[in-house]
């Protein structure tokens, strides 16, 4: 007999500044999903995230959550399909609408934890910034990692900004500029067949030609090709010359 699955247990994520609600089950990201992970719920401002096109709900957006209205009759879907867990709310098994209602009067005008830290890494650079997203990823906001990551990179930290980037892309794999800092850091370390995948990605996946986003990914693929050309050449010229003075032993006296 096959066991029941577990709700979603989410994490409920308020920003003020922006007005929107956003509960994910903990480890996801509701940013930068594929096609066919989002169902926008007519045009009420409700989005349920997927984990895969047609597949489970693992939670939902709302944007202008200070005047969505939960009782409108467009939204009435809230109140059944889905269960959800809210832990930080107090609910258990329950329903979108029940989650909206307890979110509104637990959070009210105010940001939740993640947004208020995230509010503070803005307004830093450095080092202090990656200490400032980090601490928004403790909160458990996954889309921090793509920030630190970004800052790990200014701050010519690769190896340690590789592995924030490769797990954003992991769940949040739509983003073209987030393949595109992958890709970078990749680079720098020698990973250079996986920054190639990533260059490819962010191309495939930005703005049609003339998106500066576009452009710099593909100038940097370009730009790491010609660089293992030029390494490939060096790679033979080396090796013909070793020959060279095995066939003759006098060049290399």
């Amino acid at each position: 007999m096959p066991h029941p699955i577990d709700p979603p247990r989410l994490f409920v994520s308020h920003d003020r500044a922006l007005h929107r609600l956003v509960a994910v089950e903990f480890g996801r990201t509701a940013e930068d999903q594929p096609p066919g992970h989002r169902v926008e719920l007519y045009d009420s401002g409700l989005t349920f995230l997927l984990d895969a096109p047609g597949g489970r709900t693992v939670g939902f957006v709302v944007e202008a959550f200070d005047t969505f209205d939960p009782d409108a009759p467009d939204v009435a879907a809230i109140w059944g399909g889905p269960r959800l867990d809210a832990p930080s709310l107090g609910l258990t098994a329950a329903t979108v609408g029940e989650i909206v209602v307890a979110a509104r009067r637990r959070l009210g005008g105010r940001h939740s934890v993640d947004r208020t830290l995230a509010a503070m890494a803005t307004a830093c650079d450095g080092p202090e910034a990656v200490a400032r997203w980090t601490h928004c990823l403790d909160a458990g906001d996954m889309t921090a990692h793509l920030e630190v990551g970004r800052v790990l990179l200014d701050l010519d930290r690769p190896a340690e900004a590789y592995a924030h980037l490769r797990h954003y892309a992991s769940i949040a794999p739509h983003g073209a500029w987030s393949w595109n800092l992958l890709g970078r850091a990749a680079e720098a370390i020698g990973q250079t067949e996986e920054a190639r995948h990533a260059y490819g990605r962010a191309i495939d996946l930005a703005p049609p030609a003339g998106d500066a986003g576009r452009r710099d990914a593909e100038e940097r693929v370009a730009g790491l090709e010609e660089r293992l050309a030029g390494l490939e050449k060096r790679r033979v010229r080396e090796h013909r010359t070793a020959a060279g003075r095995r066939e003759d032993p006098r060049k290399g006296a």
